[in-house]
């Protein structure tokens, strides 16, 4: 997203989104602004001329451009004809599909202008194709002798002619969207996703704020479910209406035409999530914005709970949800849920969700890639990515965090917080039948993560590094380093160990990995896979299959879909599937069992429980003897 000339955004600043977005930054840093510039963007809003920057000058325009990922889907720009974005080189370059609009807020909807910046033609006669009809783009293919496959269809000759002229040069630039081409936006828009906004530390009653926006968050995904049924009827109603006043109309112009003529039926479109109106009470009739603000708080807690289990079983419409400044005073347990709630979500296929906050309480458990800081640089709104230790010290000494004190006994190293999660389940099943095992959790250790982290583990683990204690490494065992790594641990006196089959995924039921996926709906068939086998990149690829399609050729795309793999191997719902006799099938040779019993008798007696600190996020280690 780009944002240029819109209140303290004076030069073109771009922001870039995860599936997971933390806007971190002090009071009155720029962080609001951004979830506006979203809201106006994607639901047609428009800024106030008290929103254009105050040092603009002459410049009396708002620019918000924002970028997505278009995925397959095909568009209908002519009528019913079928196509798609990237065939009528609608996108950038690197396949991505990038909108500018241009506001005027100090003159009418009818000044502001839409471009699409992407990677097209330089001709003008090529150019211009959207705007043609069939006949003109006929007399192109026939003025080239170009051969077409199909003379009744645009998007088949558009296609005919750019194939044709393939190697003439292109370069990405903006196409202004006119009267002429306006269906191409319409079609696209219908593509982009819903945006629902929650303010919760704004006033707050039954018809608006925490309690009101769920409901009307809940009615947009209801509509949208029923989509088809509700247009058909609104065609319905609507040329019914329209045939029974023009009727009146003509009766009219009968007997006054001086008066009644040029008077036509108008019929906007209907808005229909304004139209239910839903709120909350309790048992005893009290509407909930008669109670605490914590109660209304935890309507919205509950909502997202809810949403992410949505998700999870019916994801087709994509939706970024946006929470602002989350309640700091709920108790930390509620706090803690509400974060693992939005993480769930943000894990879900086609959910979004970005959260602004300038306090510790939440942002301590988000994953420190998710993390953007706003703040001022040599006088200009920046906003950086938490990818360097020096943003991410910024990010600390803003929120002021600091280390949770701990006195665990052993310090156990991974690369990841996936890693921590199997480890962990694994050890509570293996807990059940062996006495030399406790379960991680109750265990007095602490776990350091050395790969990409949440902002409160990347603190506690400068903490613990002080604290010179006794420490287990396990690491992945598909690369030659993280074995010479090991054997410098265990001669300065530690234990370490790297996993004899490629990482610890592969320790994972193939069964009950493909009975996950069943369980969302997601019909992938799975094949037994060898210890040395890139599991994750293997289930991206069945599930490609399984849809109907190809492989992403972009290291970005694709690396989001391993990525997406791996969480929903260290999910909740996937762990707890696992069971004892899983854990034998796991376990057959007794390397974890290793693990856990070395593990268990350095950590001592079972005492606090354990602390957790992030620094990668893929590994494992194997037994020591």
């Amino acid at each position: 997203m780009y944002i240029t000339n819109f209140r303290g955004y004076e030069s073109r600043t771009e922001i870039s989104f995860e599936n997971l977005t933390v806007l971190i930054g002090k009071n009155d840093a720029g962080k609001s602004t951004i979830l506006d510039a979203l809201d106006i963007f994607l639901n047609g809003k428009r800024p106030d001329p008290s929103d254009i920057n105050v040092h603009s000058g002459d410049n009396e325009t708002v620019t918000i451009e924002c970028v997505f990922e278009p995925g397959s889907d095909s568009v209908v720009i002519d009528s019913i004809a079928q196509t798609t974005l990237a065939s009528e080189h609608l996108l950038r370059a690197d396949g991505m599909l990038h909108i500018s609009y241009i506001y005027k807020p100090i003159s009418t909807k009818a000044s502001d202008t839409k471009y699409i910046f992407c990677n097209h033609f330089t001709r003008d006669d090529l150019a211009s194709l959207y705007t043609q009809s069939i006949t003109e783009l006929k007399k192109v293919a026939e003025s080239h002798n170009i051969n077409t496959t199909n003379k009744t269809s645009k998007p088949a000759l558009r296609k005919d002619i750019r194939d044709f002229f393939n190697s003439e040069k292109k370069e990405e630039n903006y196409i202004p969207i006119k009267n002429e081409n306006k269906d191409i936006y319409s079609s696209i828009e219908n593509l982009l996703p819903e945006f629902v906004v929650f303010r919760t530390d704004r006033d707050s009653t039954d018809q608006d704020g925490e309690v009101q926006n769920p409901m009307k968050a809940i009615i947009k995904e209801v509509l949208s479910e029923s989509e088809s049924e509700i247009s058909s009827l609104v065609e319905k109603i609507t040329k019914k209406t329209e045939e029974l006043t023009n009727a009146t109309l003509e009766y009219a112009k009968s007997m006054l035409p001086e008066i009644a003529d040029g008077l036509q039926a108008i019929c906007p479109p209907p808005k229909l999530d304004s139209a239910f109106k839903f709120g909350i009470e309790d048992s005893r009739g009290v509407s909930i914005n008669k109670r605490g603000s914590g109660v209304r708080r935890l309507v919205l807690f509950s909502f997202f709970q809810a949403a992410a289990e949505r998700a999870r079983k019916d994801s087709d419409r994509h939706i970024i949800y946006a929470i602002e400044e989350p309640e700091t005073s709920q108790h930390p347990n509620i706090q803690e849920i509400f974060a693992q709630s939005i993480i769930r979500l943000s894990e879900s296929k086609n959910r979004q969700m970005i959260a602004t906050t300038h306090i510790p309480a939440l942002a301590c458990l988000m994953p420190i890639n998710s993390i953007r800081y706003i703040s001022q640089i040599d006088g200009t709104l920046t906003v950086e990515n938490a990818s360097t230790e020096a943003v991410i010290q910024k990010v600390v000494d803003t929120l002021g965090v600091t280390p949770n004190p701990s006195h665990p006994n052993l310090l156990i190293f991974l690369e990841g917080e996936s890693d921590r999660k199997i480890l962990e389940r694994l050890s509570e099943i293996a807990s059940y039948d062996n006495p030399r095992i406790k379960s991680l959790s109750e265990l007095p250790v602490a776990f350091v993560i050395t790969g990409g982290s949440n902002l409160i583990h990347w603190v506690q683990n400068g903490y613990l590094k002080k604290l010179n204690l006794k420490e287990f490494h396990l690491y992945d065992g598909d690369k030659v380093e993280y074995k010479d790594a090991i054997q410098k641990i265990t001669s300065k006196g530690h234990l370490g160990a790297t996993t004899s089959k490629r990482e610890i995924e592969n320790y994972l039921p193939i069964e009950k990995i493909q009975l996950h996926y069943q369980n969302q709906g997601q019909k992938v068939t799975l094949r037994k896979m060898s210890g040395e086998e890139d599991v994750p990149m293997v289930i991206v690829k069945a599930l490609c299959d399984a849809c109907g399609v190809n492989l992403p050729t972009d290291e970005k795309k694709l690396s989001k879909k391993i990525s997406h793999v791996k969480r929903q191997l260290c999910s909740e719902e996937f762990l707890s599937l696992l069971d004892a006799t899983d854990f034998k099938e796991c376990d057959a040779d007794g390397e974890i069992s290793g693990w856990l019993e070395t593990i268990t008798k350095e950590a001592g007696i079972p005492g606090s429980r354990v602390a957790v600190v992030k620094i990668s996020e893929e590994s494992s280690v194997p037994k020591q003897s």
